[in-house]
């Protein structure tokens, strides 16, 4: 991680309003390719933007399959806790999705890191976590999970240049 991944994940995390981060979580999942337009099993009217804990999903390959996974982005100061795992896996459950990735601007505190490692031995489910910076600098593993639209980095890239050529 360089001094310019450090810099960029401060500034976003020091961005003021929830709308803010929801725009900067959305822009990470667009260049990412994920899509932020999901659709919510057996819930009550929406409660705002969220869903339960799934910002969105990304198409990957696991175990030779095609799959879709849930994303979950936290652009914040404080540290995505075992908690917050909890309700990911609960709405990962309900959408009946057996691959998570987590992002996040400031890590996973050691409850969390613990459960997500149990959680990836008993096989069920598996859990990726990718920090913010290493995602910026493409220096990450995604253990048993591949991005179906290949490289990470390239669809980065990709996904950036289409967006400056749409703002142009």
């Amino acid at each position: 991680m360089g001094q310019l991944e450090k810099e960029i994940v401060r500034k976003l995390v020091s961005q003021k309003t929830p709308k803010q981060k929801k725009e900067v979580q959305d822009k990470i999942l667009l260049l990412i390719g994920g899509d932020p337009k999901i659709s919510v099993r057996d819930l009550p009217p929406r409660r705002g933007n969220q869903d339960g804990r799934i910002d969105g999903r990304v198409n990957v390959i696991w175990l030779d399959s095609d799959c879709v996974a849930a994303i979950n982005i936290k652009i914040e100061k404080r540290k995505f806790d075992a908690d917050r795992l909890g309700g990911f896996i609960l709405a990962m459950d309900r959408e009946k999705l057996d691959i998570g990735i987590i992002i996040t601007a400031s890590g996973l505190a050691p409850d969390a890191e613990a459960e997500l490692k149990r959680k990836n031995r008993e096989g069920d489910i598996y859990l990726v976590h990718i920090h913010l910076e290493d995602l910026l600098s493409g220096s990450f593993e995604t253990g048993k999970v591949t991005f179906r639209d290949g490289n990470i980095t390239q669809i980065m890239a990709n996904n950036l240049k289409k967006h400056i050529e749409e703002i142009r």
